[in-house]
């Protein structure tokens, strides 16, 4: 049925799939597969917004959705796909140390910050999470930044 819609059309079926077919297997196969074949945008935000929805989620589905991450650019993909994350990926050390290693490459304050608060949400307790936020912390040069990464530490420890 993808196959023979484009952009918009497809990103609105990506969508319903997700609502209809929340808890199907076989729903959330074929999203993950369509992930690592999109080129349109919308319909790249609609899967990652979709693969937050679903209530069955797997390794694949936050693997698909890390390599959007490590693709696209664009502000609006990067919130459903951290807020994605932010649902399935609680405690995923694959998909922390993935972040920890978008760091670097964030291409604006906004991707920077988006992993960041996604680093504190889902890394709760994880070492690495924490060493990396705290050595962010401590370097970083504004005052307001620092007081935010300090409010995510304390609730990530």
């Amino acid at each position: 049925m993808l196959s023979k819609t484009n952009g918009w059309n497809r990103a609105a079926i990506i969508g319903g799939l997700s609502i209809i077919g929340g808890d199907n297997q076989v729903v959330l196969r074929s999203l993950i597969d369509v992930a690592y074949t999109i080129e349109d945008l919308e319909e790249c935000r609609a899967i990652a917004k979709a693969l937050g929805e679903m209530t069955v989620t797997n390794q694949k589905s936050v693997n698909a959705l890390i390599y959007l991450l490590r693709i696209y650019d664009d502000h609006n993909f990067w919130y459903f796909a951290t807020e994605s994350l932010k649902k399935i990926a609680i405690g995923n050390a694959n998909a922390i140390n993935i972040l920890i290693e978008l760091l670097p490459t964030a291409k604006s304050t906004d991707q920077y910050r988006k992993i960041i608060e996604t680093l504190a949400e889902i890394g709760v307790g994880n070492s690495s999470a924490i060493a990396t936020l705290t050595e962010i912390r401590d370097n970083c040069q504004d005052d307001y930044y620092q007081k935010v990464v300090t409010v995510l530490l304390k609730k990530m420890k």
